[in-house]
């Protein structure tokens, strides 16, 4: 979800304002409920739950390329981790508050990026 659709979303999506504005309180609410159903829980996104994986890219389109509203979820609800893509030029790994955030954008890692994880 976007803090503003892509100018093709808005022309060809009918309400897509408040589909991103429903999204973000369905996703706060999945937030809640993952933790009280597993430890560890991971944010998986297309497009960046952050600006600051943006840097990079032209700063006019961040509000079309991530979200501030996703961030301020993170931080409330303390994700360790959230891993997204689209962010061609960005940066590939930043953190906001305890929350490791991964770009994992094929043009920009040259390679597809993987991630090992242990009980």
């Amino acid at each position: 979800m976007l803090d503003q659709p892509t100018f093709w979303q808005t022309r060809n999506i009918q309400g897509i304002r408040e589909h991103y504005s429903e999204r973000i309180v369905t996703l706060d609410s999945l937030m809640v409920k993952a933790k009280t159903k597993t430890p560890y829980t991971i944010l998986l996104t297309h497009y960046s739950p952050t600006f600051s994986t943006l840097r990079g890219e032209t700063q006019r389109a961040f509000a079309q390329m991530g979200s501030k509203r996703v961030e301020e979820l993170l931080v409330k609800h303390s994700l360790p981790l959230a891993i997204h893509g689209h962010a061609h030029r960005g940066v590939r790994k930043t953190k906001v508050a305890s929350t490791q955030i991964y770009n994992v954008a094929l043009p920009l890692n040259r390679r597809i990026v993987q991630f090992k994880f242990q009980p």
